[in-house]
């Protein structure tokens, strides 16, 4: 987890890229919908993502929130635009802010040999539009988590993911959370 050296401070965030910046007060609610149908090789294509994203933004709007969605027949972006969409939803959250992600496309496992790491060996990750099976074109769980883990306590973040592996895209974070005394529990060894 990246550390903060101003310490508590409203309004700044620091993303896994060490990029810091100060921000506008952000929104209460906010939510990213992304989904992808088309990939390069056509034998990859899926055709219900971006109706899923459609769907839940409907739903959504009827309870009042505004998403900004992510979703396109055509070419939906690379892994950079997505990792900046899933900075700009979470980067500067609050206590009692929410954060909403939909994800629906492909999702894979990459091979890790870091047996210290990875008991399956394996990184789990969502596969944008530019995947090429590495590290460097994927939003990997380790890269999901570092930026979740972040999240104040009393912030709700939802996250939903329709895609293959997605299982493992939160699993093995370490959130740290208070015990009912408010304090919080030795980190694990």
């Amino acid at each position: 987890m990246t550390s903060r050296p101003w310490g508590p401070c409203s309004y700044r965030t620091c993303f896994p890229s060490g990029r810091t910046a100060k921000l506008a007060k952000p929104a209460r609610q906010r939510a990213l919908l992304v989904g992808i149908n088309d990939y390069p090789d056509p034998a990859n294509r899926l055709e219900g993502c971006v109706n899923d994203v459609y769907l839940v933004s409907a739903v959504l709007q009827e309870l009042g929130l505004r998403p900004m969605t992510s979703a396109s027949p055509e070419r939906s972006g690379d892994y950079r635009q997505h990792q900046g969409s899933i900075e700009w939803l979470l980067e500067g959250t609050e206590d009692h802010q929410q954060r909403f992600l939909f994800y629906s496309g492909h999702g894979a496992q990459i091979p890790d040999y870091n047996a210290a790491e990875e008991v399956d060996h394996a990184d789990e990750c969502l596969v944008p539009f530019d995947f090429d099976w590495t590290v460097d074109h994927a939003i990997t769980d380790k890269w999901f988590a570092n930026l979740y883990g972040q999240l104040p306590y009393k912030s709700q973040f939802i996250a939903m993911f329709d895609c293959c592996h997605s299982g493992g895209m939160t699993r093995g974070a370490r959130v740290p959370r208070p015990h009912a005394s408010g304090r919080y529990p030795a980190p694990c060894a």
